[in-house]
């Protein structure tokens, strides 16, 4: 059973999160961690965005990440090209990337 505070945190991040998806009139993902492989995960995590009948044609990605791999970067950003139209970051701390992939 997990504690009530962690059910009250995640609630009020879901509801943050919609509220940011709502008012970007976007699909929206958090992203927190480096570049350093986890691509197949991160191509289910977009397809499923991508399959899902309310998907938008842009996307947000909060990202938070002490950077990586600049390839990792490319394909990461290969897997969204694929699938949106649109791809925008919102970066709420310092963090090291290879933005000129992006």
């Amino acid at each position: 059973m997990k504690p009530a505070l962690d059910d009250k945190i995640h609630r009020l991040l879901n509801e943050r999160l919609k509220a940011l998806e709502v008012h970007f009139d976007a699909d929206l993902l958090t992203y927190f961690g480096p570049f350093e492989g986890g691509e197949n995960f991160f191509l289910k995590i977009v397809e499923d965005l991508a399959n899902d009948e309310t998907k938008k044609d842009k996307i947000y990605i909060v990202l938070t990440t002490g950077g990586g791999s600049a390839n990792v970067v490319e394909r990461f950003v290969n897997i969204l090209r694929k699938h949106y139209v649109e791809v925008n970051f919102i970066v709420p701390t310092p963090t090291v990337l290879a933005l000129s992939f992006v």
